[in-house]
């Protein structure tokens, strides 16, 4: 049976990324060593997250019209 092993796609992207840079190929050269400094956990993506302060205020007023006009769920 032939599986697939970290270890072995680890080896042959090292040989691809190889043979990329000997033919001057350096954008596939670039995306095999890309590839595994991901798979080294080497790069994490980032979210930025923003808070609205004033969101949670409006929110809080809508609530209380809704209450107040007996609209509350």
């Amino acid at each position: 049976m032939n599986t697939i092993q970290p270890e072995r796609i680890l080896k042959e992207l090292l040989r691809l990324r190889d043979e990329a840079a000997e033919a001057g190929q350096f954008t596939a050269a670039v995306r095999a060593t890309e590839l595994i400094g991901k798979h080294l956990s080497m790069f994490v993506d980032r979210v930025e997250h923003k808070s609205d302060s004033d969101f949670a205020t409006r929110l809080m007023s809508a609530r209380r019209r809704n209450h107040e006009e007996g609209r509350d769920p």
